[in-house]
C-alpha cells in the first residue's frame, strides 16, 4: 500500500506524520476500490453502470471470493476451490483482497 501511495512503509503509521491516518486510510481506500473496479473491469469483463442500472442475473459458474488473506497464494486458493469441481479459471485482485473462481 505504501509503495502505490508513494510514502515508506513506516510513514503511512507515523502519527507525527502532517498528514492524519483518517486521511491516509481515506486515500487507500480509495485507491484499493479505484484499483479493483478497474481489474474487475479488465478482467472480468464488468460493466459498473450497467449492473447499477439493470437487473443482473447471477452465474451459475462464477464465485465472487470477498475478504481474503492479503497473503494468500493462487495455488492456495486454487487448492481449496478444486475440490469442489473443474475451474476455468481463478483470478487474484491487484491488493488480494477478493478472488473471482470460475467452474466448468
Amino acid at each position: 500500500m505504501a509503495k502505490q501511495l508513494n510514502i515508506q512503509k513506516g510513514a503511512f503509521f507515523d502519527k507525527n506524520s502532517s498528514e492524519s491516518m483518517a486521511v491516509k486510510l481515506a486515500s487507500s481506500e480509495t485507491l484499493i476500490i479505484s484499483q479493483t473496479k478497474q481489474w474487475l473491469k479488465e478482467n472480468c469483463q464488468i460493466d459498473f453502470d450497467t449492473i447499477d442500472r439493470t437487473k443482473v442475473q447471477r452465474s451459475k459458474t462464477i464465485l465472487l471470493v470477498k475478504n481474503i488473506a492479503a497473503t494468500v497464494k493462487d495455488t492456495e486458493l486454487r487448492e481449496i476451490f478444486e475440490r469442489y469441481g473443474n475451474l476455468v479459471r481463478l483470478l487474484i485482485s491487484p491488493f488480494n483482497t477478493l478472488a473471482i473462481v470460475e467452474y466448468k
